[in-house]
């Protein structure tokens, strides 16, 4: 294949593991396509973020229950972060102005609410297929993203079909077409089932509640 894969990794221990990972896997020729950037992303440059990563949850580097690991007696290693947008990236590592992404896969614990609202249109609309996870429900009500920034980067991720599929925040907008499928939500296989509780999902997780972005600026600054 002469796919180009950029991989955004913000937790500096398991970016090293990942070279490591792509060194004793891929064949020289191959490397040369796979760019593995350390970084977090985020809605501006030149910024830091302050990590707290624990070694034995490798996959996930926000504990939004600071409580869950006092409990097990971890202790987090921390560490700083440099913080760059997603066009940024693009640009320095694929040394081009063309902002094109066939799949894009965005599973960063909350930062999509960063990410996504970044976005311009023409960013938006140049990138064919978004796959991933939305964080919304684990995130505690007193740091949640304001209504605006919330609507927005799920309304844009819910246009594609992964996220229509898992996503309980989708069930806001079913009569939105799902990108490549052209039809409603609300047709899409398994709609029913997902969103039949969505009235007291959103009731119990103040989905739809008017909140400013000043507690989520806070958070944002670390994790």
């Amino acid at each position: 294949t002469d796919a180009t894969i950029v991989a955004v990794e913000a937790a500096s221990p398991t970016w090293v593991m990942q070279q490591l990972n792509l060194v004793c896997n891929l064949d020289r020729e191959r490397l040369t396509s796979v760019h593995s950037v350390f970084s977090a992303l985020g809605d501006a440059d030149d910024q830091v973020l302050h990590l707290d990563w624990r070694a034995e949850s490798t996959i996930t580097v926000r504990g939004w229950d600071e409580n869950h690991y006092r409990r097990r007696g971890s202790q987090p290693l921390q560490f700083t972060v440099p913080v760059h947008t997603l066009r940024t990236v693009m640009a320095s590592t694929l040394a081009q102005d063309n902002f094109r992404i066939d799949v894009f896969k965005i599973d960063c614990e909350g930062c999509e609410y960063n990410v996504i609202p970044d976005l311009t249109e023409e960013e938006y609309a140049s990138i064919h297929t978004m796959i991933g996870e939305i964080h919304f429900g684990f995130i505690p009500l007193e740091r949640a993203p304001s209504k605006q920034r919330t609507e927005t980067t799920h309304q844009r991720l819910c246009h594609h079909a992964n996220f229509v599929q898992f996503a309980k925040e989708c069930c806001q907008f079913p009569n939105q077409n799902i990108l490549h499928l052209n039809i409603p939500i609300h047709q899409a296989k398994g709609y029913t089932k997902l969103c039949q509780d969505f009235a007291q999902w959103s009731s119990r997780n103040k989905l739809l509640e008017d909140r400013d972005d000043s507690a989520w600026q806070n958070v944002a600054k670390s994790t």
